[in-house]
């Protein structure tokens, strides 16, 4: 619901589209693509798979083969969105300072209580907040699982694969800070 109304907020803001910020890139297209990252990557299968486990097990003994197979497979929209998360959260701002009628429709979003009383820029930064929290909680069945040989072993390369996700996402996001 937030996701589509900034959009309809960005199409009712003349010129939010042919912003200078980013020639190639304009303030709606790179919004666009906060939302479709967020909205359409496999990271919802994620969850699936962990109340289907729930379902399956009610007291869950092991989810280090759903952790991996997502981090290797349908996690990758993370390393996008990391990488380009300095741009989103200046074209936002940009977009809050220049444009009042944007300005004003963000607020009003902002106040419904689906988005809890948070601002926008916390929604921006919560998909890199939550792919970083990953590795602790590896970190955490590993440490749980050393008694156990094979589930210890499938705890390792989960982790392996979360670490190696989040060292991509963090070396885009600061290969693009520095090509600013």
């Amino acid at each position: 619901m937030f996701a589509s109304d900034l959009l309809r907020a960005l199409d009712c803001c003349p010129g939010a589209g042919s912003s200078g910020l980013l020639p190639q890139l304009g303030p709606r297209q790179l919004l666009a693509f906060t939302v479709n990252c967020l909205g359409n990557h496999r990271y919802l299968g994620f969850f699936e798979d962990l109340e289907q486990r729930h379902k399956a097990q009610v007291l869950v003994e092991d989810i280090s083969d759903i952790l991996e197979e997502h981090a290797e497979k349908h996690f990758h929209p993370y390393i996008a969105y990391c990488s380009n998360e300095v741009y989103q959260q200046r074209t936002l701002q940009k977009l809050i300072s220049s444009n009042a009628a944007f300005r004003e429709a963000l607020r009003e979003i902002e106040r419904r209580p689906a988005c809890g009383g948070l601002p926008m820029l916390s929604f921006l930064i919560l998909p890199m907040q939550r792919v970083t929290r990953l590795p602790l909680l590896m970190d955490t069945l590993c440490l749980k699982t050393q008694g156990h040989s094979e589930r210890y072993k499938a705890a390792s390369r989960a982790l392996k694969a979360i670490s190696k996700l989040v060292r991509q996402c963090n070396e885009g996001a600061h290969r693009m800070e520095r090509m600013e």
